[in-house]
This record gives C-alpha cells, sequence and structure tokens, in this order.
C-alpha cells in the first residue's frame, strides 16, 4: 500500500497474524516489521488476539491493532472492514 502526505509517498505495510504466541513464524514476522520499521516503511501488526510472549519484542513505535476476536475465523469481517 502506499499513501500520501504532504506530497511525500510512503509505503504502508500491515501484517496479519492470529496472535504473537511462541513460533517461528511469528518471530519472523516480528523480526522482519521491526527492520521495515526502521528502513522507513510504515508498519502496523493486525491482530485477531493480542496475546502472546513476542509482545515485548514488537518496536514500540509498531501499532499493535487488536481486532479482539476468540478465534481466526470470527476475525474476518472485522479483517475485511480493516482493509475498507
Amino acid at each position: 500500500m502506499l499513501y500520501k502526505v504532504r506530497n511525500k509517498t510512503f509505503k504502508y505495510i500491515v501484517f496479519f497474524l492470529p496472535n504473537l504466541d511462541g513460533g517461528g513464524a511469528e518471530k519472523v514476522i516480528i523480526d522482519i516489521a521491526n527492520s521495515l520499521h526502521e528502513k522507513g516503511y510504515r508498519i502496523e501488526l493486525l491482530l485477531s488476539k493480542k496475546s502472546g510472549i513476542y509482545l515485548g519484542r514488537v518496536n514500540k513505535k509498531i501499532p499493535i491493532i487488536d481486532l479482539k476476536s476468540k478465534k481466526v475465523i470470527f476475525s474476518i469481517f472485522k479483517l475485511l472492514k480493516y482493509i475498507k
């Protein structure tokens, strides 16, 4: 995604995950998100449920959006609403 602020174009990336519980995929996504954020990308983490042991590894400047869904399948409509 791209967005413009004062005639400047920025790259905007949103990562969607069920949560940040322990696992290789979650750790890799956090490492990628932190690295891209340091390079100037605007990053957001969109989680079905804001929980997990890796929450503390996310850069404090990266917004974490909690969809507050008990199951991933229930977050589909909230995800579509967020995208629009």
